[in-house]
């Protein structure tokens, strides 16, 4: 047999062609050489050329028994390539018969049918659980609507020093119309006006000789109704000082009394005296500005009880008929458009009725005749007092039904938190919107952050719940706050004021740091200044 191994010719090798079928696994292919192996070899070579998803290798020989008898040229393989023209894919899913068979078949037909329909049961039932989720889940309860009175600043006027329109040397209410502009300017929405009521001015107009007039030294009645009808067209509110503790001495009711005239006897706090004589006192009560809070009158053979001057005589709020001129005067006040009262000296209104000694405060270096030597349980915060409050909160409730405006009603109470706070009511029995909040009037140079923050907290804590703080840097009895704390730090404490939740109260002046000045006893007109004697004093 001729020599297989022999060399071909370079030209008849170029031409010869072996193929070889390598798996798309990657497996590698080993090609036997012999001619004992060359008949299967060519088999599966056939086979593996038929499956279009192989590689075939190309060489450019075509002597294809050369490679099948395993023999080659190594020096005479040609040129190789790769043919990738007939590769295909496998296709290793289902036919579109096979799918059309088994979409067909009834079971299937059912079982999507299930699922279709659980489905959109599945979501209907989660958009109906969400709307009465939505339907019964309680909502957030929806933001309290604020008043007027707790949307911005109440600014104490003190008509006698504010503005003079005259030149008469006291200010008056045409010189308090005259500067609504500067109120509206500086962010104001409510003006309080101290006493302008027809006075003796034994007490700057606390002691009130007609409830429904105006005090000439401040103009008339309509000046009063100028002075709100501009107010009113600036979007500024009005609120009077309501002084019902007591009226002047030189009162009609007083005189009235004193004579024993009708109804009117009975319009004071009248009782005999004690001692041989009856000349003295009924009791050891003291006045609010030292003293005996009895004075005896000639007229009426007794004595009339007087929590502040002798001139101040106290109404005896115990007698129907006194109530119910009180009420006459608010209405007065609010028929003419008044937007609301701040109630002075509100815890002095009714006495015990048996007019009982108060016991001794333990006060040390006080003496007998000084207001702070007694405790007075008898004389202040009786509960017969918080009727004639809800009585004139009801009043003040009449007028907003009547035209949706509410009215203001502010209590000035010098008492402990917890006694300050009884002013405000109840849920079903609402008394003051607020109380006067003096938590801040003791600052001075000397208080710190921490007192500070002290005094903060201990009123928001002592506040009941669902009740409108407020915050007083200072009023008429009180130094400035420039004079407690320094003017460089006047700024930051009418911040504060500001800042803080609930409603700001400040007294004319502040915003400009004004300060104390002193004067001489002989030029002091204050009653408590005076009753103190011949020394300098700090108004």
């Amino acid at each position: 047999m001729e020599n297989k191994d022999k060399s071909l010719p370079k030209e008849e090798n170029e031409k010869s062609t072996i193929t070889a079928a390598i798996p798309v696994s990657g497996e590698k292919q080993t090609m036997t050489s012999g001619v004992e192996r060359g008949a299967e070899d060519e088999k599966k070579i056939m086979a593996l050329s038929e499956d279009p998803t192989k590689v075939k290798f190309i060489n450019s020989a075509n002597n294809s028994s050369m490679a099948m008898a395993g023999l080659s040229d190594r020096h005479n393989n040609g040129d190789a390539k790769v043919d990738i023209e007939n590769v295909q894919i496998a296709f290793a899913g289902m036919g579109k018969d096979e799918l059309l068979k088994f979409a067909d078949d009834p079971f299937w037909v059912r079982l999507r049918w299930t699922f279709f329909i659980l489905f959109w049961l599945v979501w209907l039932a989660m958009l109906v659980g969400a709307i009465v989720i939505v339907v019964k889940t309680p909502g957030c309860p929806p933001l309290p609507t604020r008043e007027w009175w707790q949307k911005g600043l109440i600014y104490q006027v003190y008509p006698a020093s504010f503005k003079d329109s005259n030149a008469d040397g006291r200010g008056d209410i045409k010189g308090i119309e005259s500067k609504l502009h500067y109120f509206k300017e500086l962010g104001v929405n409510t003006i309080w006006l101290s006493p302008i009521y027809k006075s003796p001015m034994a007490d700057f107009g606390y002691d009130i000789s007609d409830f429904q007039d105006i005090d000439p030294t401040f103009g008339n009645l309509d000046d009063f109704k100028s002075l709100l009808v501009t107010a009113k067209a600036k979007g500024l509110k009005v609120v009077l000082d309501f002084v019902p503790n007591h009226s002047s001495d030189r009162h009609p009711w007083f005189e009235k009394s004193r004579q024993r005239i009708g109804n009117y006897s009975d319009y004071y706090v009248w009782a005999d005296g004690t001692g041989p004589d009856k000349k003295n006192p009924p009791n050891n009560w003291v006045s609010v500005f030292d003293g005996s809070g009895w004075t005896y009158d000639d007229v009426r053979g007794q004595f009339y009880f007087h929590q502040f001057l002798k001139e101040q005589p106290d109404l005896n709020y115990r007698f129907p008929a006194v109530r119910e001129e009180i009420i006459k005067v608010l209405q007065f006040w609010l028929n003419l458009g008044v937007d609301g009262f701040r109630v002075d000296a509100v815890n002095h209104l009714v006495e015990v009725e048996d007019l009982r000694d108060e016991p001794q405060s333990n006060v040390s270096g006080t003496k007998p005749t000084d207001y702070t030597y007694l405790d007075h349980i008898y004389t202040t915060n009786q509960p017969e007092l918080f009727d004639l409050l809800h009585d004139w909160r009801l009043l003040l409730d009449t007028y907003e039904v009547q035209d949706g405006e509410p009215r203001l009603l502010m209590t000035e109470v010098y008492a402990s938190l917890p006694v300050t706070m009884k002013y405000y009511g109840n849920d079903t029995r609402r008394l003051a919107d607020f109380s006067f909040n003096f938590q801040l009037i003791p600052v001075n140079k000397n208080t710190t952050a921490a007192n500070l923050s002290h005094l903060v907290s201990t009123y928001l804590s002592a506040l009941p719940e669902g009740r409108w703080p407020n915050w007083v840097l200072g009023n008429h009895d009180n130094s400035r706050i420039a004079t407690r704390v320094g003017e460089e730090l006047v700024d930051a404490f009418n911040m504060l004021s500001l800042l803080l939740g609930g409603t700001p109260v400040t007294y004319y002046g502040e915003e400009l740091g004004m300060h104390d000045v002193f004067i001489s006893f002989e030029e002091s007109q204050d009653p408590k200044g005076i009753s103190h004697g011949p020394v300098e004093l700090t108004l």
